[in-house]
């Protein structure tokens, strides 16, 4: 779905929604299309689901019709609805390979109820509901077909890439990788310094794909360029870009906040460890990595001993874009601990964020030793109960016979 169509949804959702105050819950558009989906193919469009309502709620979609069985949606057939807001709903059509070409139509049943009231049940459907239809037209002739959407390009410094970013629509009905060849031209002589193609990323028909693509800036000097760009279907685009001095733009991120998902873990159990941190500079940051040590502090003496390190895996960070960099904490013994993390990233350290985690004796399992002791104690009974070779009882059955109807 490109932009403008989700504008008009979501101009669509608001006066449905505004309109429907009694209901508080409404969907738009009304409907999705797929046309030419290939057999065996892929397709993908959405659709808003939103409330005016000031709770939360709970909504689940039915599926009924010829197209059941090939249809997924994101976040799933049941999610939660915050209050007073809009959820995008994505449908992926797959059409089995050895289906009728033609058209086929299904119909969802959207219903929404406030959270917790049985919507997310299996039994009957409870709240409010809207119809969507869904229509697909199935074909088995294959379709390449393709469209840059937009293209631009970001200033760089010496010894580091020229990057592009390109929006791709696939508006065929396969798979393919977009083509794209870059002419690096110096403005001032007016002499090509450089050329590349780029053809590795592949996407799926009817989607969007933001393809980073990233040209080596070595041979080139300081100074401005054009880029030349050039695709199937699209007309020549000219960019403008500069390389600068090094140092001339900010390389730096933030390491906002670090968290565990528990404060209180027992021994060998495992606490996942989450770095918030965001590119607030102007370059692209690549492998960054968030390297964690835990501290056991020591009460009596207020000292810190340092018994693990762990580390992300690494992750690239474009612009003004924020990242979760994960690693885990398994502690061995019981106590206190500091987690002290930073992020490395360029050959840079963010400042250390810190967060505790309090960690239990893992409680003991006393039920082998309850079982041991209920056998010994059968198989003393039976010892002193069973009968000696000459037919006479023990004298523990002598005596005990009587009380405990031993025969």
């Amino acid at each position: 779905m490109n932009q403008t169509k989700q504008i008009t949804a979501l101009t669509a959702l608001i006066c449905m929604i505004s309109l429907a105050s009694a209901s508080s819950f409404g969907v738009s558009p009304p409907g999705v299309e797929f046309k030419n989906i290939l057999k065996g193919g892929y397709g993908e469009d959405q659709f808003y689901v939103g409330t005016a309502s000031d709770e939360n709620m709970t909504v689940k979609i039915e599926v009924e019709g010829d197209m059941a069985d090939w249809l997924q949606f994101t976040p799933g057939k049941i999610f939660m609805l915050p209050a007073k807001s809009q959820v995008p709903v994505k449908v992926m059509i797959k059409p089995p390979t050895d289906v009728p070409s033609g058209t086929y139509t299904t119909y969802l049943n959207v219903v929404g109820a406030p959270l917790g009231s049985g919507v997310e049940g299996s039994g009957v459907s409870m709240g409010l509901g809207v119809r969507v239809t869904i229509k697909a037209t199935v074909t088995g002739e294959q379709r390449m077909s393709y469209r840059i959407e937009g293209i631009s390009v970001e200033d760089t410094e010496i010894g580091y890439p020229i990057k592009f970013t390109a929006s791709v629509l696939n508006n065929g009905n396969v798979r393919l990788k977009p083509s794209l060849s870059f002419e690096i031209i110096d403005k001032a002589s007016g002499m090509t310094k450089k050329t590349s193609t780029f053809n590795n990323v592949e996407v799926l028909p009817t989607k969007t794909e933001q393809l980073k693509i990233e040209i080596p800036s070595s041979g080139l000097d300081v100074g401005k360029y054009d880029a030349k760009v050039k695709s199937e279907g699209m007309a020549e685009q000219v960019l403008t870009f500069n390389i600068l001095e090094k140092g001339t733009l900010a390389l730096t991120g933030q390491l906002r906040d670090l968290s565990t998902n528990k404060i209180w873990v027992e021994e060998g159990e495992s606490a996942k460890i989450r770095g918030d941190f965001y590119n607030n500079g102007q370059l692209y940051i690549e492998k960054a990595k968030l390297i964690v040590e835990a501290y056991l502090i020591d009460e009596n003496y207020k000292t810190e001993k340092l018994v693990k390190t762990m580390e992300s895996d690494t992750l690239d960070v474009p612009v003004s874009s924020q990242a979760d960099l994960t690693t885990y904490f398994t502690p061995e013994k019981p106590g206190r601990y500091i987690l002290r993390g930073q992020v490395i990233y360029s050959g840079k350290k963010t400042p250390p964020k810190e967060t505790i985690v309090n960690v239990l004796t893992k409680p003991t399992n006393y039920t082998p030793y309850y079982i041991a002791i209920a056998v010994l104690v059968i198989l003393i009974i039976y010892y002193l109960t069973r009968r000696a070779e000459d037919g006479r009882t023990r004298r523990f059955k002598k005596i005990w016979g009587d009380y405990l109807k031993i025969k």
